[in-house]
């Protein structure tokens, strides 16, 4: 129909830093679960299909020709920004491959952002800090109101930021919007193993799961997104049968 972003439901992932690796790492538990999954990162390394892909599969040259075809009277009409025409198209690819489920990653900020549109299951905010200072404003307080733009009124966030500044601009937002917060540290633990070339072992407690898992991608910092991711899934999964959460 006229509203793709209304197809399916979504998990919205915003801040400064570890907002892919995050939307990757819950990408991959959503489909371990048994759902068809969607997933909107940017910025491309290569190609611009690597932004829209459905269960791990970028969207192919055909399909993104017939969905720009389809968008371009309106692109021409409205000139969006090159992000919002992005956005478009994703989440109309979204809702023709029927995904249950779509990880988007916010572009930048977060009110404002074009992928602000979606009224998604969670809105996870990762971390604050002053990346774009010259584009959100001068204050870490500031860009965590930016960010806190995402939480929708009675929705759930999921919060991994730690630093009391912004994090408390955060839940300042939370608590006027009556949102259910979930916090890093408290709703859910990880604790990092095993570094190693082959990849982080983490140990990763959640209200409905603990047990260690394993992410090909390197670093203690690594540890944290995982443990983010699992909780956001904990959310998006609520009200579904139970499946034992691996990445």
């Amino acid at each position: 129909g006229g509203r793709p972003d209304h197809a399916f439901p979504s998990v919205l992932i915003a801040g400064t830093n570890g907002k892919g690796s995050t939307a990757a790492h819950l990408a991959s538990i959503l489909r371990a679960a048994g759902l068809r999954v969607g997933l909107y990162t940017s910025p491309h390394l290569v190609r611009f299909h690597e932004r829209i892909r459905v269960d791990g599969a970028e969207i192919g040259d055909a399909a993104l020709e017939e969905v720009l075809e389809r968008w371009w009277p309106r692109f021409e009409a409205e000139g969006p920004s090159f992000f919002e025409a992005a956005t478009a198209l994703a989440f109309d690819h979204f809702a023709r491959e029927r995904v249950e489920m779509a990880v988007v990653e916010v572009g930048l900020g977060g009110r404002l952002d074009a992928t602000n549109v979606l009224v998604p299951r969670a809105s996870v905010i990762t971390t604050i800090s002053t990346d774009h200072a010259e584009i959100l404003g001068p204050t870490l307080r500031r860009i965590a109101l930016e960010k806190a733009g995402i939480i929708k009124p009675g929705g759930t966030l999921v919060l991994g930021v730690r630093r009391a500044e912004p994090r408390a601009a955060i839940l300042e937002v939370a608590a006027r919007q009556k949102a259910r917060v979930l916090l890093m540290g408290r709703d859910g633990r990880y604790a990092a193993r095993n570094v190693a070339a082959a990849g982080t072992d983490v140990w990763i407690k959640t209200a409905s799961h603990a047990g260690v898992v394993r992410t090909p991608l390197l670093g203690q910092h690594q540890a944290r997104n995982a443990a983010l991711a699992a909780l956001a899934a904990e959310v998006a999964l609520e009200g579904r049968p139970a499946t034992q959460i691996a990445s």
